[in-house]
């Protein structure tokens, strides 16, 4: 339907993060309930049918140019380690009530987690794999990993990790620091599965959430040492995604060197498609001078998105983003 351009979709992924022209901006949307809703599937659907979820994904690149799939299952590492969650027909999965009510409770969670055998962990690695067995190499698979604080506010529930951070900053560290490494296993397992690309969204560390100085104590170690882990010892290329407003710890985040970083602007469910057409034009004419940047939408391509919407915006693409830009 569209032209395919002289790379691969890997090929144009990886030279935008490595701040080169390819052949054109690569379009890396976060499109997972989009994906499955455009087919008429539920999220409970494809928890049912992994394959669904997998059709989804390849139709994304088949009909929509996009140049990744997401191999992406929520809460997993929680999961795997007791946590108790709401399931909802077509929404994510949301944490129940905190699995660490106190120090207590994270005394009691195993030193060595075992994460290989779980559930929700064989769920996953059978949908990267089968990613990557439709895919090959010619399309990045990239698979979810939240920050260690993230799945810490899962675990603990975020206002009470807040407070502590004020009233018990030991058990803030601890849970991190004890969390670092079921994130090290699941990516392992991950890498061995097809994963290319680890995709880490932190929405719970931004300026509104908490201040710069606790981002620096208590999530900026945890983000040196396992970026550090993917990109030396996996070898794999980190998206990170520092949902809301980070403009006062970007030097932070820099510092962890994650290999691009996926910032938010649109909501692509409340514009008309002529709207999407010119917003897309408009971030490559401002940001895709010289390379080394993709082109997505805002934290995820809302369920309900007209599919018009989405092929503007792939549309805008092809009319605008093609390399060497005019």
């Amino acid at each position: 339907m569209y032209d395919k351009g002289r790379m691969t979709s890997r090929e144009r992924v990886y030279a935008a993060m490595a701040l080169k022209e390819p052949d054109r901006v690569p379009i890396v949307m976060s499109n997972r309930l989009f994906a499955m809703h455009d087919l008429g599937y539920t999220m409970e659907d494809c928890y049912k049918d992994p394959e669904k979820y997998v059709e989804s994904q390849v139709r994304m690149v088949t009909e929509y140019a996009n140049d990744a799939v997401w191999a992406t299952v929520d809460l997993t590492v929680e999961r795997a380690l007791g946590q108790n969650v709401l399931m909802a027909r077509d929404n994510p999965p949301a944490p129940a009530a905190p699995l660490i009510g106190g120090p207590g409770d994270l005394a009691k969670l195993p030193r060595n987690p075992p994460l290989k055998g779980k559930g929700v962990t064989e769920y996953l690695l059978d949908i990267t794999g089968s990613l990557k067995k439709k895919v090959g190499d010619a399309v990045p698979v990239i698979g979810l990993m939240t920050s260690p604080f993230l799945q810490a506010c899962m675990l603990r529930g975020t206002e009470n990790l807040y407070m502590d951070m004020y009233e018990n900053p030991g058990l803030v560290k601890e849970l991190v620091d004890y969390l670092i490494e079921p994130t090290r296993q699941l990516t392992e397992l991950q890498a061995e599965a097809g994963t290319d690309i680890i995709y880490c969204p932190c929405p719970v560390a931004g300026r509104t959430c908490i201040s710069r100085e606790f981002y620096e104590e208590f999530v900026h170690p945890a983000h040196v040492k396992i970026f550090d882990y993917w990109k030396n010892t996996l070898g794999r290329k980190i998206l990170f995604h520092p949902c809301g407003d980070w403009s006062d710890r970007f030097d932070l985040v820099l510092d962890e060197r994650p290999d691009a970083i996926l910032v938010d602007k649109v909501d692509l469910a409340w514009l008309k498609k002529e709207q999407v057409r010119q917003e897309a034009k408009g971030c490559i004419a401002k940001a895709a001078a010289h390379g080394g940047y993709m082109l997505g939408a805002d934290c995820a391509v809302p369920r309900d998105s007209p599919a018009a919407n989405i092929r503007a915006f792939t549309e805008a693409v092809m009319e605008a983003g093609v390399y060497p830009l005019e």
